[in-house]
């Protein structure tokens, strides 16, 4: 049994839905509390939506803009002031399916909105055929963008599965009356291949983000890293399984993330699908199981038309309080893909995670 694993403590973690049908998720940490999340439609495309906190007033945000291309739009993230989000866009002229939605991000590009007035621009074009975009990431502050940005093929080798990404920073600000993206900066840190990004840390001065990063490594055992932008430095924050989506604390004392530990045996992405949540220290120690949705016969499984599906929890963001968070949450069937119960066998979930109080001290 592995470190990570024998400090299960999922027991005391609180699950509850919150929105059905959302996709990936943004908690404003100021004002109005909304929640931001992508939704998809009749049409089969994803559009961005809204919520209150407590799960009212659904709205949706993207339909109907003019200007904006009525394909996929999401993967939304809040500017701290609250008045903008920015969000992936899939291109006008994509003919691409599966690939192009929020969640893949081939041949989107990156758009902000107006809240109060429903105005949008285009942040990031990126090339055609080959290009796109995921998980943009506002700094804590509002200068400066982050996001991953797709430049060559998916292969066959190691660590190149879903193509050959980057992570990119830039200064953001307005000129004219219209946002502006400055000083792209853009990092490979390691080998090339598969760079997801994750956001800046609360002082600005780390990247997280997940990868394989070394030769022969495939990307279905991806770590999560540090990246320190000052000197280039790495250090790397889980050695096991499958890990992504970590997301800083409102202070910047722990991580949440996602892993494949504690959510089956043998390999993932071939023997299971399923992964879990995790909590840890700001600096990769003192790493908890939070979720055992995976566990035959626990509370946190889920089960769905008599039969139970394997649970893939995803992109989390939380309350500004820290005391907890939302987290998208996919049930899959054995090929991995996601199943929930209903007309959409995509459908996916947005849940309400407190974690016991005393993992967050």
């Amino acid at each position: 049994m592995s470190a990570e694993r024998a400090k299960a403590t999922g027991e005391e973690t609180v699950i509850q839905p919150l929105i059905l049908e959302g996709g990936r998720v943004d908690w404003l940490g100021s004002g109005e509390q909304w929640i931001s999340f992508d939704r998809k439609g009749e049409d089969g495309f994803y559009d961005v939506w809204r919520v209150a906190e407590d799960g009212s007033g659904e709205e949706c945000l993207t339909s109907g803009i003019s200007g904006l291309p009525a394909r996929n739009n999401g993967q939304p993230a809040w500017h701290p002031g609250g008045r903008y989000l920015v969000f992936q866009a899939e291109k006008a002229e994509s003919t691409v399916t599966r690939v192009a939605m929020p969640g893949a991000g081939i041949l989107n590009d990156l758009w902000l909105m107006d809240l109060q007035t429903r105005d949008v621009w285009r942040l990031r074009e990126v090339s055609s055929p080959l290009g796109g975009t995921l998980h943009p990431h506002f700094s804590h502050d509002g200068k400066r963008l982050s996001w991953s940005e797709l430049y060559g093929p998916a292969s066959g080798k190691p660590g190149h599965e879903v193509g050959l990404w980057k992570l990119m920073i830039a200064d953001f600000g307005w000129s004219s009356g219209e946002p502006k993206l400055s000083g792209v900066t853009e990092y490979v840190p390691g080998v090339e291949g598969f760079y997801e990004n994750h956001g800046l840390s609360l002082d600005g001065t780390k990247l997280i983000f997940t990868a394989p990063l070394v030769e022969g490594r495939s990307a279905r055992l991806s770590n999560l890293w540090n990246l320190g932008l000052g000197d280039g430095s790495l250090i790397q924050l889980t050695t096991e399984g499958y890990n992504e989506h970590g997301q800083y604390s409102p202070d910047g004392s722990k991580i949440v993330w996602i892993s494949s530990n504690g959510a089956g045996e043998g390999e993932w992405g071939k023997d299971y699908w399923g992964t879990e949540l995790w909590i840890m220290n700001a600096d990769g120690s003192d790493k908890h199981q939070l979720t055992h949705a995976n566990e035959p016969g626990h509370k946190h499984q889920s089960i769905r038309d008599g039969r139970a599906w394997a649970t893939i929890f995803a992109d989390s963001s939380w309350h500004r309080d820290g005391d907890r968070f939302v987290v998208l949450v996919m049930l899959t069937a054995g090929d991995g893909l996601p199943g929930i119960s209903g007309s959409d066998p995509r459908a996916e979930s947005v849940f309400l995670v407190r974690p016991a109080s005393h993992l967050l001290g």
